[in-house]
C-alpha cells in the first residue's frame, strides 16, 4: 500500500513537500551537469569571461559576460519550466509568472520605481542628517566608457540574479508550498529560505538583528508584489533595482568615485541608523532602511488584504 503521506491528490498524486525535493533535485542535476559544460563551450569558442578584464569595452566582452551570467538563470528557469510540466500538469507554465508581455513590462516597470522610491527616501534621510556626504561625480573621474561598462556588469548581475532567485522562491517554491499549507504560511517560509541563502553567500562576521529583520522584510516585500501583480516581473524588478540601485547608483554601503556610476559616497554616520558600510549589507544594516522597507511592506499588505476582503465581500453580495 502507498503511504497516504506521500501521496495527495492531483493530477500527479505527488504531494507538494515531494515536489520541492524532486524540483530542487532536478535543479541540482541540471546544474552539476550543464553548468560547466556550458562554460566550457563559450571559453573554447573563443568567449571566455575573463575578456572581461582583459579585453575591456570591446564588444566581445560584453558579449561574453551576458552570455556566462546567462547560464545559471538559464538552467533555473529550464529546470523550473521542466519541473512544472512533470509535477503540476494540471496548470499552465504562465501560472509560475513569467509571462513576456506588456503587462510583464509594465509590472517590471512598477518594482523598479517602487524601489527608486525607496531608495531615494533611504538617501535623502541619511544625507539630510549628515550621516552620507556626496563626493565628486563620477565623470569627473572616469571616462563615459569605463561608467557605461560597470552599468552593464553590475545591472546585468543583479538582474540575473534577480530572476534565479525569484524564479526558485515566488515561483516555484511559493506555489508548493502554498498548495501544502497556506498562503501565509508559504510566504514566511520563502521568506526565511531566501534570508539563509543572502546570509550565506555574504560575510557572516556582519550578521546583525536588524541586517536578519530587513533581510526578511524586503523578502516578505517581494513575496506581497507577486501577490499583488499575480506574477513574477513586479518582485524581479523590485528585487533587481534595489540591490543595483542601493549599492551601485546611488552608494548608500559607501562607493569611492574610482567604482562609481553616479556619484562617489562616504557613509560617516552611525552604523545603528546608516547601516554597515563597506559590506554587502549595507544600509540594510541600519534603522533607516528598515524603517522604509517596513513601511513600504505595511502599505503593501494592507493593499492585498484590502483588495481581497473587498473582493469577497463583493461575491458575497452576489
Amino acid at each position: 500500500m502507498i503511504n497516504s503521506a506521500i501521496l495527495k491528490r492531483g493530477n500527479t498524486g505527488i504531494a507538494p513537500w515531494l515536489k520541492i525535493v524532486i524540483y530542487f533535485s532536478l535543479l541540482a542535476g541540471l546544474f552539476f551537469s550543464l553548468n560547466n559544460l556550458f562554460h566550457q563551450l563559450l571559453e573554447n569558442s573563443g568567449l571566455s569571461i575573463n575578456l572581461i578584464n582583459e579585453a575591456k569595452y570591446s564588444s566581445k566582452a560584453y558579449v561574453a559576460f551576458f552570455l556566462h551570467q546567462l547560464i545559471l538563470p538559464g538552467i533555473v528557469v529550464a529546470g523550473s519550466w521542466l519541473s512544472w510540466k512533470l509535477l503540476y500538469a494540471d496548470q499552465p507554465w504562465k501560472s509560475v509568472g513569467l509571462p513576456l508581455s506588456r503587462q510583464a513590462a509594465l509590472d517590471f516597470t512598477k518594482g523598479f520605481a517602487l524601489s527608486l522610491l525607496m531608495v531615494l527616501a533611504v538617501f535623502g534621510i541619511e544625507w539630510a542628517f549628515g550621516w552620507l556626504s556626496i563626493g565628486r561625480f563620477a565623470w569627473e573621474a572616469r571616462t563615459a566608457q569605463q561608467i557605461v561598462y560597470s552599468v552593464y556588469i553590475t545591472a546585468l548581475n543583479w538582474l540575473m540574479m534577480a530572476v534565479l532567485e525569484e524564479v526558485v522562491t515566488r515561483g516555484f517554491l511559493f506555489q508548493a508550498l502554498k498548495d501544502q499549507l497556506n498562503t501565509l504560511a508559504a510566504i514566511l517560509l520563502t521568506c526565511i529560505f531566501s534570508t539563509i541563502i543572502y546570509m550565506a553567500s555574504t560575510d557572516l562576521d556582519y550578521v546583525t538583528p536588524i541586517v536578519v529583520l530587513s533581510i526578511f522584510l524586503i523578502s516578505a516585500l517581494f513575496s506581497f508584489a507577486r501577490l499583488y501583480s499575480r506574477g513574477l516581473w513586479m518582485p524581479v524588478g523590485l528585487h533587481f533595482s534595489w540591490y543595483f540601485l542601493a549599492f551601485n547608483i546611488f552608494g548608500l554601503a559607501g562607493v569611492p568615485c574610482s567604482q562609481a556610476i553616479l556619484f562617489e559616497t562616504q557613509v560617516p554616520g552611525p552604523m545603528l541608523f546608516a547601516g554597515i558600510r563597506a559590506t554587502s549589507f549595507g544600509p540594510m544594516g541600519g534603522l533607516v532602511c528598515l524603517a522604509v522597507i517596513g513601511l513600504t511592506l505595511g502599505a503593501f499588505a494592507y493593499r492585498h488584504l484590502h483588495f481581497f476582503q473587498s473582493k469577497n465581500s463583493s461575491t458575497n453580495e452576489q
